[in-house]
Parts: C-alpha cells; sequence; structure tokens
C-alpha cells in the first residue's frame, strides 16, 4: 500500500546534492559500477569501489549513495515514478534549502536529472543494493550494538567491614531499533559458560554463512548477509 508520507532529506544530502553537479561526476562513477552485481553486496563495497573510479574521497560518495537509496525507498513506498520522486526531491530542496545554497548548487542538481532518473530506476541494477538494504532490516528489531560489562562484585563477611571474596559477572547491553525506529536497551546477566556459548554460536553462525555462500554462489547472484548491506 503506498504511503503519503513526504520526502525527508537525509542527514548529508546537502552534500550530496552538491557533490552530483562535480564535474568528474560520481554519478557516472556509480551507473558504471552498478553494471557489475559483485559491487551490489555491500554499501562499502560499492563506495570504495566509486570513489576510485570517479577520483573522489569515500566521504564524499558515502552521501551520494545514501540520498540515492533514500529516493529509491521514496518511490517504492509511494508506488511512484522516478520523473515524480524527482519532482518531491527537488521541492524538498526548494523548501529547505538556504538561498545561498540554491545559488550555488541548484542548477547542477537540475542538469543531473537524466543521471539520477536513470539509477532510481526500479530495473536498474543499483535496485539490487536498495532491496537488499531493505530485505536486510525488514525485522521487529534490528541490532544497533552491544557490549559486555565484567566486573567484580564483593563478598562481605556477616559484619560487612571485611571482603571475603568476589563474584566475577558479566553485563551484555544490547542496543536495538525496536518497529518503530526507537532506540532501546536490553541488559542481560551472562556467566562464563554464556560467553563461551555466545562466542561459540557466533563462529558456528560465520561457518554457515560461508558455506552457503560458497554453495550458492553465482556471478549474476550474490548471496548478501545484513550486516553487508
Amino acid at each position: 500500500m503506498p504511503t503519503d508520507a513526504p520526502m525527508r532529506i537525509p542527514k548529508g544530502a546537502w552534500e550530496a546534492f552538491a557533490k552530483v553537479g562535480n564535474p568528474m561526476s560520481v554519478l557516472d562513477a556509480v551507473a558504471a559500477c552498478s553494471r557489475d552485481v559483485s559491487l551490489l553486496t555491500a554499501t562499502e563495497t560499492l563506495q570504495a569501489r566509486v570513489a576510485e573510479a570517479s577520483g573522489l574521497p569515500a566521504a564524499d560518495v558515502r552521501p551520494v549513495l545514501t540520498l540515492l537509496l533514500v529516493m529509491h525507498h521514496y518511490r517504492e513506498a509511494r508506488e511512484e515514478s522516478p520523473e515524480a520522486t524527482w519532482a518531491a526531491t527537488t521541492t524538498a530542496i526548494r523548501g529547505m534549502a538556504s538561498p545561498e545554497w540554491v545559488g550555488s548548487h541548484f542548477a547542477a542538481w537540475e542538469e543531473a536529472k537524466p543521471k539520477v532518473l536513470a539509477l532510481i530506476h526500479a530495473d536498474h541494477p543499483f535496485a539490487l543494493l536498495h532491496k537488499s538494504s531493505d530485505l536486510a532490516h525488514a525485522h521487529q528489531n534490528v541490532l544497533r550494538d552491544t557490549q559486555v560489562i565484567t566486573d567484580l562484585r564483593p563478598i562481605f563477611d556477616s559484619s560487612r567491614t571485611t571482603i571475603r571474596g568476589a563474584v566475577l559477572t558479566h553485563m551484555l547491553i544490547i542496543g536495538y531499533f525496536d518497529g518503530s525506529g526507537a532506540s532501546c536497551h536490553l541488559h542481560l546477566a551472562l556467566d562464563a559458560d554464556d560467553i563461551r556459548g555466545l562466542r561459540e554460536a557466533c563462529i558456528r553462525a560465520e561457518q554457515k554463512a560461508t558455506v552457503t555462500k560458497k554453495a550458492m554462489e553465482r556471478p549474476d547472484f550474490p548471496i548478501l548477509s545484513g550486516g553487508e548491506v
């Protein structure tokens, strides 16, 4: 079902809008590199190759890729054409950009229209990266970060004046985004066996991912893991 949510300009997008008019256009490099489906298995992989092809720093390439992914998401969520998505993005720019920014960069943005329209088309190879990212994060809760804190808890005698020993404990802190996008935390107490079990489970997961990818590997059929998109 299409949504009526307005276009939101992502953080760093103003820099991205300014970059698309670069004489050594990052958009040309994105289009060229997207023909190699193996580069679409991870944003970082494509970013590195685009930076190499365009001669731009990777830090300048990332906002452009983010912007294109946002435009893909907007087009798909609203079931609109690339032209309508372009128009909505341009309207958002006009409504949010400063007069100084418009004077310096808006003309270049408009000149880049044909290249942007091609890249945000549903059948363009670049769309694979967008769809992979959406599927990888299509879960009720998505992990953000983890931390294990280790501490000693003293054991006192009955008079509470002498420490007779200590208990070594671990606390696993899981940061995650819930279904509404809110940032949440979960704290779990762990013992040595739990730590060992977690480590072994992670090793097994990596091994299974490697074996699965190898078994399914084809040049035109990339297998992506969630952390790679």
